[in-house]
């Protein structure tokens, strides 16, 4: 088909070109005219190669054969074409044709014909006898062909640096000549310009340009020339200080007189910046000063753009970080003249608005750089200089905030104080670029959160042009500060309900947006969320007027869209109120299907979310029966949605994205209910193999034959391990599409769209493998128990076979809601939230740690408690302990535990069992310890054993004492926070909860407490000593090795960096892929084990050692598991390896000259050459050259190589003369012997 295609264009195009042709020949000069300036719509229609090199020789011989008319009308066709000249190929032949008007008699002939030159230089840019023509006509009589081939020499040198060595000469004498006109002499000036990829030519141009700028004092001839030096100097790197001297110096030169030297030299100044030149300080400071010190608005307004340039597009920020607390007065010092250019132009505000506006604007966004800046920095510095810096930045922040203020203020009000009735769109921009700075800054500066919140929220509604911005910039503040947002959550809402009838959706859409960004902290309380989510719905029926038929009567597209958001948020509840009935709304099939798929998966994923909080350990009810869970009725729904899919792409609209993954979503939540139901079915087999008596008799061991039950688990972990691998493929295919579109596009491509659905699939197939993992686990652990019941060497007892089937088979198909809301849950501990897919990361990891630590088949515990809310307790084993109140002893053990419990504020049953069990039964005595032996007994003779027993074991007794500080955190400020431990009327009761499951399981008289909330005075004789920390969701383990091998080392320091450790009442931690959990006694040996590993180590290692550094492959496990997700964009690459292997060869080369640099010179030397080739390598040549090259790069290198006269012409004895380039161009061309 693609030959077909081009085959018809190129037969339309020749067609058109016939009817041209015909044109042209009618010998009517109206016609023939109309035809020539026909054939640049011609090339654009049809950019074929046979065409334009078709058109062009005929365009050459109508030139040849033409008149002066005629040839003006070809030079208009040569300068809109430019872009398809490229593909002429018969360029000899062209010049052959055009060139012959150049010895016409006509001075206006040779005038076009070097004109028409010119137009063409990208393709006759090496032509000699193009250069011959040019230069001869410099020398004509003539003006206008004068003129002509200045335009042409201007054009070719722009693409030729073999036409600048040879023309240097010439254009430096013409300027210097006294009678070369001052026009003209403007216009040459121009062309040194080009001069700047050799070295040699870009000095002999600044030369040149320095030695004639004082000779005339025209205000456009100093323009030309500076404008001139400033182009060399940022192309060639070449005196970049001097010329920044010398625009200095001119800028604060006369304002009086000059006031148009001052601007251009300020400009000069601020493309040198756009090009990465840094200045030093001092250049800033005399920036500052002509902003300060002029007079002149349009003055100012140009230094401060200067600044803008130098600190937003140089590295200056960068430098003075670098210096360390001598950089702190350097940056006040910034600060302090900024606030003097905003106080002085506020005062001036009502004299000259226009003006003193952009000024202010440049003040603003001058501002917004350097305070983050200098906040950075102060981070850095001592504590001295930091206290005095951090009061200087909250001051400066708020007066740039209530000089923000007050201009929007200004912008959007009347003097009188009301609104303005319409804002121009100048107003409009300038309060979308204040409105930015202003939320920037605040956001660096917390105490002003709350204000700029309240602020906008009272703005949003009362001017009417500007509610979209401010919605917007509301929307920007609650992502970064969501607990601040969830503050004003109230006013928030109320704003929706009061303009719920508002023709401004799009504000209320912004509002809205910010409500649901805030609305992840009611994960942790079900109540508040169900009041949050009753509102919502309210105001979405009220939104949508919603009729007795339960329809939306108007704001339909809207409501469709914050359907998406709500279902994106999470909201399945919302998300189905605003979608409810759409598809009765719209006309055509394939909508109608489409927005019925989206309904019902917003009620699929409502119905989950249902069944996730009635079935969840925190929020479990009486009535509900654990066993009648049933994903049936969803999963037929999703069949019914794909069904509903393939019927869409029946119409041509390509939904197979969605297709597949409904598809997916449906697969899981099958392998969901099919792992409910074996498990299910696994526990009551055991559980009627256990009333039958199938226990350990006379000593040989019963063994459990369900092989069946075995390979049921196991197909199960191959199903999630394969859904897994299928949302790999998806999440390729995603990656694939963003950086197709990234490449295809001019303009940077959205990529929220693409990030959500990115992090969407993250989130599944990190599930499917944490349950494939799970279940393989508890399948090998069955494994186990068929093959052997007999007692190990060390004495335990047989692991009991229920053990395995403690895990409570609504986790599997429910965990990932609920991990979603701890996962929330975990995030309202930071001032600024992360991203879902980084707060899923730390959930995913600790669940994975929980499965690793729990599943080994000795001491299987239930998932459902390992994953329940934080439950610390600090334990000592002590010889006594006594508790005092008001000097009264009210309690006292002897030997035996003494333990301090704290409540967090989301701490459950749940919590309270798991913690009796582990303190009961960890050992934390010798072998020889007994509290009820008698104090005659004589002493035991074998060597005592550490960590043998517990406190169960010895009879001791256990003082518990309540202490709410274990949850204290000092991480801001020295005043502690105690807002994670729960409140006392709530604690009260579970710690009486606590004492009373603690005597059940022990002696109720060795168990002993202090009183509640009460001043107590707490006595400890710690024994050993020994102070254990027990939590119920507490994961931190330390790498530990009995080999000294610095690879492990290194690998153990950078696992346990990347480590983050949470506050308590956090959810989320972090994972190492190995770890010990053993305890090291006196005498014995350090002992290795590793208790996080996921999979075995490809290499033999010995007993007690571990490897971190690879992994093989084990039965089941995924790919992602052991090597971790692909990203697809690092794998793309776009050189050749041998490319790869001479850019090494560079980069090690380069380093070597570094190390010999810091090694001769000092530490200096190779920071400064970093610091030149990084400034060279930003100034490339221009883009028009066809093979541009980095000359300052390959001085800076050394590959650099000089170009001489004689290297064109090939006449060393001629070439001392340079001046008459006609006889050495004659004797070149055999003219002259």
């Amino acid at each position: 088909m693609p030959s077909i295609k081009s085959s018809a264009s190129a037969e339309a195009g020749f067609k058109r070109l016939v009817e041209l042709e015909s044109a042209y020949r009618t010998q009517r000069p109206s016609d023939q005219l109309h035809a020539i300036a026909s054939y640049p719509h011609l090339f654009d229609e049809f950019p074929d190669p046979v065409i334009i090199n078709t058109v062009i020789l005929k365009l050459a011989d109508y030139f040849r054969a033409s008149n002066n008319i005629q040839r003006h009308a070809i030079l208009q066709v040569f300068k809109k074409s430019q872009p398809h000249l490229k593909k002429v190929m018969n360029v000899e032949e062209t010049i052959r044709r055009i060139s012959p008007q150049m010895h016409s008699n006509d001075p206006l002939s040779r005038a076009i014909t070097l004109r028409v030159l010119g137009c063409m230089a990208t393709i006759v840019y090496d032509r000699i006898d193009v250069y011959h023509n040019i230069i001869h006509s410099l020398d004509s009589s003539e003006a206008m062909e004068v003129s002509a081939a200045v335009y042409a020499a201007d054009k070719i040198c722009a693409q030729s640096q073999k036409f600048c060595a040879i023309i240097s000469g010439k254009l430096a004498f013409m300027v210097r000549d006294s009678k070369t006109p001052l026009p003209l002499r403007r216009r040459l000036i121009r062309v040194f310009g080009h001069m700047f990829e050799d070295i040699t030519l870009a000095r002999l141009a600044r030369k040149t340009c320095l030695d004639i700028l004082d000779l005339n004092q025209d205000g456009e001839y100093t323009v030309a020339i500076l404008r001139t030096l400033t182009r060399l100097a940022s192309h060639s790197l070449v005196d970049v200080d001097q010329q920044i001297e010398l625009l200095l110096q001119r800028a604060n030169g006369d304002a009086a007189t000059l006031p148009g030297i001052r601007r251009v030299s300020l400009m000069c100044l601020g493309s040198l910046a756009r090009k990465g030149i840094e200045f030093s300080p001092e250049h800033i400071k005399m920036i500052f000063a002509i902003a300060l010190e002029s007079e002149d608005e349009k003055t100012t307004l140009r230094a401060m753009e200067t600044l803008n340039n130098i600190f937003r597009l140089t590295g200056i920020t960068t430098s003075i970080l670098l210096l360390g607390e001598p950089g702190l007065d350097t940056m006040l010092s910034y600060i302090q003249m900024s606030l003097q250019v905003l106080e002085r132009t506020s005062a001036s505000l009502s004299s000259s608005p226009t003006q003193s506006r952009l000024v202010l604007l440049e003040c603003f966004s001058l501002l917004s750089v350097i305070l983050p800046s200098y906040s950075e920095l102060a981070d850095t510095s001592s504590k001295s200089s930091k206290t005095s810096a951090e009061q200087t930045f909250h001051n400066a922040v708020k007066s740039a905030t209530q000089s923000m203020e007050v201009f929007l203020m200004r912008i959007w009000s009347l003097e009188s104080g009301e609104p303005r009735a319409k804002l121009s769109q100048q107003d409009i921009s300038h309060s979308k670029a204040v409105l930015w700075y202003w939320i920037n800054l605040s956001l660096a500066e917390e105490e002003q959160v709350d204000r700029v919140l309240k602020a906008l929220l009272g703005w949003i509604g009362m001017y009417k042009d500007v509610s979209v911005l401010q919605a917007k910039a509301l929307l920007h503040m609650a992502r970064q500060q969501p607990r601040k947002m969830h503050t004003v959550e109230g006013l928030a809402i109320n704003l929706l309900e009061a303009h719920v009838d508002a023709p401004d959706a799009q504000t209320f859409m912004l509002v809205y947006r910010a409500l649901l960004a805030s609305a992840a902290l009611y994960r942790g309380s079900p109540a508040e969320a169900s009041t949050f989510e009753s509102r919502l719905t309210q105001i979405l029926e009220k939104f949508g007027r919603t009729d007795t038929t339960e329809r939306h009567t108007r704001n339909q597209w809207e409501l469709y869209q914050l359907g998406r958001y709500s279902l994106q948020a999470g909201w399945a509840s919302l998300a189905l109120t605003a979608l409810k009935n759409q598809e009765k709304a719209v006309l055509s099939v394939p909508h109608a299907l489409w927005l019925t798929s989206v309904q019902t998966v917003a009620l699929i994923e409502s119905s989950l979310q249902t069944v996730a909080r009635a079935f969840s350990p925190t929020a479990m009810e009486e009535d509900v029966d654990s066993n009648k869970l049933d994903l049936y009725s969803q999963q037929q729904m999703y069949v019914y949605i794909i069904a509903h899919l393939e019927e869409i792409e029946a119409y041509q609209i390509d939904r197979s994205f969605h297709l597949r993954w409904c598809t997916l979503r449906q697969e899981y939540l099958q392998a969901c209910q099919l792992a409910v139901t074996t498990l299910q079915l696994l526990s009551t087999s055991v559980y009627t193999h256990r009333q039958q008596g199938s226990t350990v008799h006379n000593g040989a061991s019963s063994h459990i034959a369900l092989p069946g039950d075995e390979i049921a688990l196991s197909s199960c972990a191959d199903m999630f391990n394969d859904l897994a691998h299928q949302y790999t493929l998806v999440r390729a295919s995603v990656s694939c599409n963003a950086i197709a579109e990234s490449t295809t596009t001019r303009s940077a491509p959205s990529q929220p769209e693409h990030q959500q659905a990115d992090t969407a699939i993250e989130v599944l197939q990190t599930m499917c493998l944490i349950l494939g993992f799970a279940l393989q686990r508890v399948a090998k652990i069955l494994k186990r128990a068929q093959r052997t019941g007999a007692i190990d060497e060390k004495g335990d007892s047989v692991m009991d076979t229920d053990q395995v089937f403690d895990v409570d088979p609504l986790l599997i198909p429910l965990l990932y809601n609920q991990g979603q809301g701890q996962v929330q849950d975990a995030g309202t501990g930071k001032e600024s939230a992360g991203t879902f897919a980084e707060m899923f990361r730390g959930s995913a990891k600790l669940a994975l740690g929980f499965v690793n630590e729990r599943l080994q088949g000795r001491d299987l515990d239930t998932l459902e408690k390992g994953i329940s809310i934080v439950q610390q307790l600090v334990l000592q084993r002590v010889v006594q302990a006594s508790v005092e109140v008001n000097g009264q002893q009210i309690s006292k053990i002897k030997q035996g535990l003494c333990v301090l419990i704290g409540l967090s504020v989301d701490d459950t049953t749940a919590d309270v069992d798991f913690m009796v069990r582990k303190l009961l039964s960890v050992r934390v005595f010798d072998s020889t310890h007994n509290a009820l032996a008698a104090q005659d007994s004589e002493p035991s003779q074998e060597p005592p054993k550490m960590w043998a027993k517990s406190v169960v074991d010895i009879g001791g007794e256990i003082l518990c004492v309540s202490q709410f500080t274990l949850y204290g955190q000092v991480v801001k400020g020295s005043k502690p926070d105690f807002h994670l431990s729960m409140k006392s009327d709530t604690s009260k009761q579970m710690y009486h909860e606590f004492l009373n499951r603690l005597r059940k399981a022990y002696q109720a008289d060795r168990i002993k407490d202090g009183e509640f909330g009460a001043m107590m005075l707490v006595n400890i004789a710690n024994d050993g000593p020994v102070t254990l920390e027990l939590d119920s969701r507490k994961f931190e383990y330390i790498p530990v090795t009995n080999q000294s091998s610095p690879a492990i080392a290194k690998a153990l320091k950078q696992a346990k960096i990347a480590s983050a450790s949470t506050s308590a009442g956090s959810s989320v931690t972090s994972l190492s892929l190995e770890g010990t959990s053993a305890a090291k006694s006196r005498d014995a040996p350090v002992e290795s084990k590793a208790s996080l590993r996921l999979a075995p180590s490809s290499k033999s290692t010995s007993a007690g050692s571990a490897s971190v550094l690879d992994t093989s492959n084990s039965y089941g496990l995924h790919d992602t598991m052991r090597f971790g997700m692909r990203q697809i964009a690092s794998e793309v690459t776009e050189k050749h390896p041998l490319e790869n292997r001479l850019a090494e060869w560079d980069n090690t080369q380069m380093e070597l000259k570094m190390n010999m640099a810091r090694n001769m010179y000092g530490m200096h030397a190779p920071i400064k050459m970093a610091m030149e080739r990084s400034l060279v390598v930003k100034a490339r040549g221009p883009s028009m050259l066809p093979q541009r090259s980095n000359l300052g790069l390959d001085i800076l290198n050394g590959k650099d190589e000089t170009i001489d006269f004689e290297d064109f012409l090939n006449v060393p004895e001629m070439s001392t003369d340079m001046v008459d380039v006609h006889t050495v161009m004659e004797h070149q061309l055999g003219l002259r012997v």
